[in-house]
């Protein structure tokens, strides 16, 4: 004996509930399998972007570093540079003192020694004067 036709209805019903219950949780799982694989890729990409922006940031603070150094070590040359034309321009202008007060001892030994020279030719220019009235 077959059941009523109400109880065949209702699982018929229920049996094509059943499927289309199956295929929406299907269809709800591919799309939230979907998402996950869409999210996994964006963290992947953000990560490797990060990576990449971290890398170039430390070789512009690497190449600030190495410029700095040069700087402070040009800085470093140039103030001894400077220190050795100041000495070295010192050590010309004693130099030249020594050269100019060399030269105003000898002008005036040269002028004393002409000064008793003139006297003596005064004294032998009167002498002579003197022989001759």
């Amino acid at each position: 004996s077959r059941p009523p036709a109400n109880v065949e209805d209702n699982f018929d019903t229920l049996t094509q509930t059943v499927v289309e219950n199956k295929d929406s949780a299907e269809q709800a799982t591919a799309a939230v399998q979907a998402n996950v694989d869409a999210l996994t890729q964006t963290v992947e990409t953000n990560k490797e972007s990060a990576e990449q922006a971290t890398a170039a940031v430390q070789a512009n603070v690497d190449a600030l570093t190495q410029t700095v150094e040069d700087n402070k070590q040009s800085a470093e040359q140039a103030t001894q540079d400077l220190a050795n034309v100041v000495e070295a321009n010192k050590q010309a202008a004693d130099e030249a003192t020594a050269t100019v007060q060399a030269n105003v001892d000898a002008l005036t030994q040269t002028v004393t020694e002409n000064k008793e020279a003139a006297a003596h030719a005064t004294a032998d220019v009167q002498a002579n004067v003197d022989t001759l009235t």
